[in-house]
């Protein structure tokens, strides 16, 4: 899809639109487009353009003053009035455990890694500038690591073991670092 330019009206101008599909192409290009949102249904209405339809075997053309596309996705709408109500439902179960899991431990990772970045901080504040990133990068790589890869394995429990061992192993850095030194 190629949009040219968006008007202040919300439609936009030189569109083309290519679908490739198995044993067909499709190439759709219009002077002005609307993008329609239809209760969640996306549509997409196109004003005075033409398109082309072409495989090994034929040809065809279309010259169209308006063409409505529709969006081909099914749309599965569940209606949650509280939070809880969606976490408890069985929908999904296995998805929302691993993003509860997930979402959980990587939005405590900034309070959790305070020891980590005291100890990377303050240690290399001169000496190993170019080291701090790299010690950056391998901490939230090996933390998101575990967090991860012991969903599968361990379930719920990934939230303390993760939770504890990062914290036990960031203290003993901050304190054989910092500690012993200040």
């Amino acid at each position: 899809m190629y949009l040219g330019a968006k008007e202040s009206d919300g439609s936009f101008t030189k569109v083309f639109l290519f679908n490739k599909k198995e044993k067909e192409e499709i190439l759709i290009a219009a002077k002005r487009a609307k993008l329609l949102n239809d209760s969640g249904i996306l549509r997409l209405k196109l004003f005075s353009g033409e398109g082309y339809s072409y495989s090994k075997e034929k040809f065809t053309q279309i010259n169209f003053d308006t063409m409505l596309i529709n969006d081909t996705m099914k749309t599965d709408i569940r209606t949650y009035k509280k939070p809880l109500e969606f976490w408890l439902s069985d929908d999904r179960a296995k998805d929302k455990k691993q993003m509860l899991i997930t979402d959980f431990l990587m939005s405590i990772f900034p309070i959790i890694s305070l020891f980590f970045v005291a100890t990377i901080g303050v240690v290399h504040a001169r000496h190993g500038k170019s080291q701090v990133y790299l010690f950056l990068f391998l901490g939230v790589i090996l933390y998101y690591g575990a967090t991860v890869g012991l969903q599968n394995s361990l379930g719920y429990y990934t939230i303390p073991t993760v939770l504890f061992t990062w914290l036990t192993l960031t203290y003993f850095m901050y304190r054989r670092t910092i500690l012993s030194r200040f």
